[in-house]
């Protein structure tokens, strides 16, 4: 299990910050208790801040039955009715209150999503169930007509002293020997997205190289196992199994080859669609599959039962992961500040990229002030120029040099001219008449007056 989820915060007063927005959604929540219906709710915020988290922990703390559901899933007007409207109306076997969740609302794209988005909207005027719609921009064009028929309730980004801490708590507990100068620079990197900052300090343990010596001995039982029983026994114990899929998918190639390869990537591939199936539909039955696929499934997927020797090697996913930190926090924060201008999702800015950084390099003062860079993310930006495109930065300093010389140049010109001009006022002339002195008389009265 990924620290992410075994941290998962079991009620509301365990979510980082927005203290003003978690008062509003329980004070919601309990007013549906008792009887007194409103708005539906759209939660917005930027990825990883913890919108569905928050929803999760609101429904175990007032003991509410979650019914979670993803907008990608709703793509025509059938489908909504069926699965919304029906979780809406019909009781739950517990008799339990409700919540309904539909992540990621302004991810449906388009004509082809309208269908879904005009259903959505009429189940909400019916509004017979609380529901909570989150989205990473609640101002987004093809959500408008839902905008209106629920309050707003925007997150904010944690601060890094607060992640650092969540981040520090959760190290002491794992026995992690993280020292606090990388907790502070992943808190800090990490841009407020907390469940990004508790994986990079997974995957940035040291803790992991003592977990290598394990794997070895797991993936060498696995792919030496002869029967089901075998086989799934490599997997018990303290491993994580998105941790050992990773390992498992890494080293196949060194170990299978022809037939007994795609079979066992077959297998691999047909657990990672049931893990999908439990993220979406938080269905954690299916587990239990994915396990035996992915361990049972690749181990009796060859015909030779005796492979060859190969040396295992760490997955190359975590441990690209672990170098690019920093680069991807870079990357986060530069496409929030340019959705934020061209009012779109981070997530769909990327495609603005080499557009902005063309324009950058034509004029870069006006482009950084414009989105607010900073240095690192003009740094990161320039990579997408194209090719022969280059930042007009140098021949800008340049000018702005030579226009400070010639102006110091020319102050010392008026100078020494204006010396020059002074020396010749004070000098006598040849053929100019003597200055006339004052009459003694007159010099005397004076110092009367």
């Amino acid at each position: 299990m990924l620290l992410a989820e075994k941290y998962a915060p079991q009620k509301t007063d365990d979510v980082l910050g927005n203290h003003e927005l978690k008062r509003q959604l329980k004070r919601w929540a309990l007013n549906w208790g008792r009887g007194e219906k409103g708005k539906p709710i759209i939660l917005t915020g930027p990825t990883g801040v913890g919108k569905t988290t928050l929803v999760n922990a609101l429904a175990k703390e007032l003991n509410l039955e979650l019914v979670q559901m993803s907008a990608s899933d709703f793509r025509s007007r059938e489908r909504v009715e069926k699965v919304i409207s029906g979780a809406a109306m019909a009781s739950t076997l517990s008799g339990k209150g409700k919540v309904i969740l539909v992540d990621d609302i302004d991810a449906m794209a388009g004509r082809e999503d309208y269908g879904g988005v005009a259903a959505i909207a009429a189940i909400l005027r019916e509004n017979n169930c609380p529901m909570i719609l989150t989205a990473t921009d609640a101002y987004e064009k093809k959500i408008s007509s839902l905008r209106f028929l629920c309050d707003i309730l925007k997150m904010r980004r944690s601060i890094a002293p607060s992640v650092a801490k969540l981040l520090t708590r959760i190290a002491e507990k794992e026995g992690i020997p993280c020292p606090p100068e990388k907790i502070t620079e992943i808190a800090q990197n990490s841009n407020g997205d907390i469940r990004a900052a508790i994986n990079d300090l997974q995957s940035c343990s040291p803790g992991l190289r003592d977990q290598e010596k394990s794997m070895f001995e797991r993936l060498t039982s696995l792919f030496r196992a002869s029967t089901y029983k075998d086989a799934r026994e490599s997997a018990f114990g303290d491993v994580e199994h998105d941790y050992l899929k990773l390992w498992i998918d890494e080293n196949l190639p060194a170990v299978y080859s022809g037939k007994d390869l795609a079979d066992a990537f077959s297998m691999l591939s047909r657990a990672d669609i049931f893990d999908g199936r439990i993220r979406s539909r938080q269905h954690w039955g299916f587990l239990r599959y994915s396990g035996d696929l992915m361990t049972a499934g690749v181990s009796l997927a060859r015909e030779d039962l005796k492979p060859r020797f190969a040396r295992y090697s760490f997955p190359t996913f975590l441990r690209h992961m672990g170098a690019t930190v920093a680069s991807r926090a870079t990357m986060k924060s530069l496409l929030s500040k340019i959705g934020r201008k061209v009012h779109t999702p981070s997530i769909h800015a990327e495609s603005f990229l080499p557009i902005v950084a063309y324009i950058y390099a034509q004029d870069p003062e006006r482009v950084s002030g414009f989105y607010g860079l900073e240095e690192k993310e003009t740094e990161f930006l320039e990579k997408f120029l194209p090719k022969g495109v280059n930042v007009k930065k140098e021949k800008k300093k340049e000018k702005e040099e030579t226009k400070v010389e010639k102006k110091h140049e020319e102050k010392k010109e008026e100078k020494t001219e204006g010396k020059k001009e002074e020396k010749k006022a004070e000098a006598p002339k040849k053929d100019a008449p003597p200055k006339k002195q004052p009459h003694a008389r007159h010099s005397k009265l004076s110092e009367f007056f």
